[in-house]
């Protein structure tokens, strides 16, 4: 979530009427961004999406169950442009949770998740019921 503003002025420059003109206001614009969710772009694949975020096109696969040809750019049951994918998994916080523990449980590494998540940092401790993004590595026998 966010919110960007804008603001235009007049310095009264070459050309200007040497009047000076009162602040427009701001021109603001609230957004939200969801976790774990990329649109694809053009020439895109899931090959492509998946350099972008460190993992593999199987893994991307795996997490978008509507995708039945993952080979196949524009073609039915693929992805083409403007396609929402998901790029990972969303993990509520439980208490007591880290970071460090949430990827040890799912397999995953420090750096892909911070990768994820630009609102989390190493440093800020996690908030019970907070949501993370991660890509669990479905092939790590849990011992």
């Amino acid at each position: 979530r966010g919110r960007l503003c804008f603001r235009a002025t007049d310095d009264g420059g070459v050309g200007g009427s040497g009047r000076i003109a009162a602040s427009p206001p701001d021109l603001c614009f609230d957004f939200n961004v969801p976790k774990c969710r990329y649109t694809v772009g053009d020439q895109q694949g899931l090959t492509e999406v998946a350099g972008l975020f460190k993992t593999n096109w199987l893994q991307l696969w795996a997490l978008n169950k509507d995708i039945t040809r993952p080979e196949g750019f524009g073609l039915p049951g693929s992805v083409s442009a403007g396609f929402e994918l998901n790029v990972g998994q969303l993990v509520r916080v439980r208490e007591g949770d880290s970071l460090e523990k949430i990827v040890s449980r799912f397999g995953t590494t420090l750096r892909q998740t911070l990768g994820l998540n630009a609102d989390i940092t190493g440093t800020k401790p996690l908030v019970t019921g907070e949501l993370v993004c991660l890509v669990p590595n479905s092939c790590r026998e849990r011992s």
